[in-house]
């Protein structure tokens, strides 16, 4: 079974993301809530999210580590003249420019894995917002369940259109990284591949911004934004730097 990655084939990884995502209005409510005009997307990916902000008349930038997952975004966003996309890493970028709103959405934040990664993010994202700018981000919150798994025992992630995908993990409780083994299936081909997401708990994360430099002005538990608390699936934090209006 030959390795791949799944940011090396954005086609195959629009199949199994792009559908029923409620996390697409959920963004839109935010940057029309915070009245943003120049807005930024980290891990943008294929444009899922940022696409559609360019479509409302906003102005937009996408950056992504992946050239594979940039060109797609590219080719999607065909024809449209306020969005831009470029590669970038989202723990160290210098674009040249200020934002209104930033964003790092669909659980990217989790494949920060290190403390390095993490701080090297906040500090990008505060120096590029403008002095009353807002960050949003988001992540699942850990359900200790999914870490007691059998570490062999694959479980199913997604099958339609013809993409049948399963996965092993292994959690590292120490580390707080879910070790994960994706195996898909697709046109009579067979691969495998490995990633790594670091589980951040609310309280965590939220020591994180703050010690970056933001206060948390909103914090939601799902996508239709109702507050967050102990039932939440989701942690949405919606900042600004220290002291803004």
């Amino acid at each position: 079974m030959s390795e791949r990655h799944m940011y090396d084939n954005p086609d195959l990884y629009d199949i199994q993301n792009a559908d029923g995502r409620k996390d697409v209005a959920c963004i839109q409510d935010l940057v029309r809530q915070y009245a943003a005009g120049s807005v930024l997307e980290l891990a943008c990916g294929t444009g899922i999210l940022s696409i559609p902000l360019a479509r409302a008349g906003h102005e937009v930038v996408g950056i992504d580590l992946s050239p594979a997952m940039i060109a797609c975004a590219k080719r999607k966003s065909n024809g449209l003249p306020n969005i831009e996309f470029c590669v970038g890493d989202m723990t160290s970028f210098a674009l040249g420019r200020k934002f209104e709103f930033v964003f790092l959405g669909f659980n990217s934040i989790c494949h920060l894995v290190s403390f390095e990664s993490m701080r090297g993010m906040l500090a990008s994202v505060y120096a590029h917002l403008t002095p009353n700018g807002v960050f949003v981000t988001d992540c699942f919150i850990p359900d200790p369940r999914y870490f007691m798994r059998e570490n062999d025992k694959r479980f199913p992630v997604f099958n339609e259109k013809g993409l049948h995908v399963e996965e092993t993990n292994t959690y590292d409780p120490l580390a707080q990284i879910n070790h994960i083994k994706w195996y898909y299936e697709y046109q009579n081909e067979k691969w495998a591949e490995d990633f790594d997401m670091r589980e951040y708990y609310p309280q965590e994360l939220q020591n994180y911004m703050k010690l970056s430099g933001f206060d948390i002005v909103a914090r939601y538990g799902d996508h239709d934004l109702n507050a967050l608390d102990s039932e939440s699936p989701l942690q949405i934090y919606v900042s600004k730097k220290h002291g803004a209006g």
